[in-house]
């Protein structure tokens, strides 16, 4: 006897939300007019998405949905996506005990997957919470369009790149809108927040669709109708509108501030005519004074939101430009401690230490003039290690010891910075090339002062710099005029390079340095610290004849006893 087919999707009905403000004038909002519509042509394609479900399947989808209904939330949604993400650390064990008892074992490519759609739920989330407010039934049918393309997605026995990197691109592209309720937003924002909300779900519609395409169709179909084409223009559509969201958000929140501060002068105006009334007015003035003080609470909280979506979106332009400048995710300050750990292992292990100091360093005049100058200067310290089984140079501890004092020294400075980079750790399986010191600390740079990204010029000089052949090839050149460009937004750079005559290509890749630093228009105070077997004479010259001979200072000899 053959088993009863699955009932077919039925198209939910959600209980409406409590009265409370919202972003929109309640469900019949006419700028909601397109996400309206987006809903009622879902169930159809839900209906036609079914037929290829397993029942399972679609118990997990039904289950999501019932539980948006009972709490109005992303709950059931989360607790479905947490099944196919990376366990943490202490749940490992928890998830071996799973997979002993017969549970699926969960591939690493379906892993990735629901790591980067959790990512970009987090950013859609934020769009739901403004639509839903309006209406549930707009939450309701995204929580059941989003569970279909992710129990499609993770069923899938290939990883499609397609897709992922169209999730990962709405995302690093999605604004901050967890503050818009602080704003009152006109029609432009609101249907270009409904139209957001509609052209996610269109997406989800066209990513499923992909997958569900057979390999054979996908070749038939490519000859006329390119598969991902669909995806690639919902993506588009899409990036498009989040521009449109962020460009609109700045002007009103800009255009709210301004109206606040004219009303405000506005207000004190009055309170200053009226101090010179009688004394029965004092009771009026006291009321316009609790205006004021209203009204200055308010401005600043729009103005500390202001601040903190430029923040936002200038930490979001870094994070833009961090797959070029430091994909590995390379972390400066980790890198630092890590290195002091092994001056100390290998250099403090003796009943008397045997390393050159900070403390000699300061006596040394060379130093001092190095230190107090007004202009651009640049140190090297050469010497040799006598210490055996080690790549370490035994001056290096004085490097360590300068970047601790420069940045406490320079830490509240917003005119100054401290870059640092320690070339060549022990047990590095290959030595790194010049360009990516370089890269670090063009990031370092960044990093510390992101909000000169917001500058659109700025943006787009290094991002087509970045995206140039020049950078793609490794060329040192085009690494060293990309710092300068860094270096240029400060007034004092401290620049403290340790050992880069190790690095590939690192004695002449640093001669072009120091010629592209002489030109830089901010001081740029240089020190480096090289081991004098791998650095000889002519290598000095080089660096010399880079820079104004009066400016270049060497410490030599510094050999270890």
């Amino acid at each position: 006897m053959d088993s009863p087919s699955p009932k077919p999707f039925a198209s939910p009905k959600f209980s409406p939300l409590k009265k409370r403000p919202t972003f929109y004038n309640g469900k019949d909002d006419p700028t909601l007019k397109v996400a309206r519509e987006a809903t009622t042509s879902q169930p159809k394609f839900w209906r036609i998405v079914e037929k290829d479900l397993r029942k399972d399947q679609i118990k997990r989808v039904d289950a999501v949905v019932q539980s948006y209904e009972d709490n109005n939330t992303l709950e059931g949604l989360e607790s479905l996506l947490g099944e196919y993400l990376p366990a943490a650390d202490d749940e490992v064990g928890k998830l071996y005990d799973r997979r002993s008892k017969g549970g699926k074992q969960v591939s690493s490519h379906i892993q990735q997957f629901a790591k980067t759609f959790s990512e970009f739920l987090g950013c859609y989330s934020q769009v739901l919470e403004l639509v839903k407010s309006a209406d549930n039934q707009f939450g309701g049918v995204a929580v059941h369009t989003l569970s279909l393309l992710l129990i499609v997605g993770v069923n899938k026995s290939d990883k499609e790149e397609l897709i992922e990197t169209s999730l990962i691109k709405i995302k690093h592209n999605f604004p901050r809108l967890k503050h818009l309720h602080s704003i009152y937003p006109d029609e432009k924002l609101q249907k270009l927040i409904a139209q957001v909300y509609e052209s996610i779900l269109v997406f989800a519609q066209r990513a499923i669709e992909y997958y569900k395409r057979s390999a054979w169709t996908r070749v038939w179909q490519a000859i006329a109708e390119p598969p991902q084409l669909g995806v690639k223009l919902a993506v588009d559509k899409i990036l498009d509108e989040l521009a449109e969201v962020k460009e609109e958000t700045n002007i009103l929140l800009n255009g709210r501030v301004q109206d606040m501060e004219i009303s405000m002068k506005k207000v004190e105006s009055i309170v200053k005519k009226q101090s010179s009334m009688l004394v029965e007015q004092q009771q009026v003035l006291a009321e316009e004074q609790e205006k004021i003080n209203e009204m200055r609470e308010e401005l600043n909280k729009v103005t500390n939101n202001v601040g903190q979506i430029k923040r936002n979106q200038s930490e979001e332009l870094l994070s833009n430009l961090q797959c070029h400048l430091n994909p590995d995710e390379f972390s400066c300050t980790d890198h630092l401690e890590y290195y002091r750990q092994q001056i100390h292992s290998r250099f403090f292990n003796r009943r008397k230490p045997s390393v050159f100091t900070l403390d000699e360093l300061l006596e040394d005049p060379a130093y001092q003039k190095w230190k107090s100058s007004g202009s651009s200067r640049t140190l090297v310290l050469r010497g040799r290690t006598t210490t055996s089984m080690t790549a370490l140079s035994w001056l290096s501890h004085a490097a360590v010891q300068l970047v601790d004092k420069l940045k406490e020294e320079y830490g509240e400075d917003k005119d100054t910075v401290v870059v640092y980079h320690f070339c060549k750790v022990e047990n590095m399986l290959e030595d790194d090339h010049m360009h990516t010191t370089l890269s670090r600390l063009i990031y370092q740079l960044l990093q510390s002062r992101p909000s000169i990204l917001h500058e659109r010029n700025t943006y787009a000089s290094f991002k087509d710099s970045l995206e140039s052949p020049s950078w793609k090839k490794q060329q040192v050149k085009a690494a060293c005029k990309l710092l300068v460009e860094g270096l240029n937004q400060f007034k004092t750079v401290y620049l403290v390079l340790d050992r880069p005559e190790a690095c590939k290509g690192g004695v002449s890749g640093l001669t072009k340095l120091l010629e592209q630093v002489s030109e830089a228009e901010c001081i740029v105070k240089t020190f480096v610290v090289v081991d004098k077997d791998e650095c000889d004479d002519s290598n000095l010259e080089d660096w010399r004849d880079a820079v104004d001979d009066g400016v270049f200072t060497v410490l030599d000899d510094l050999d270890q006893a």
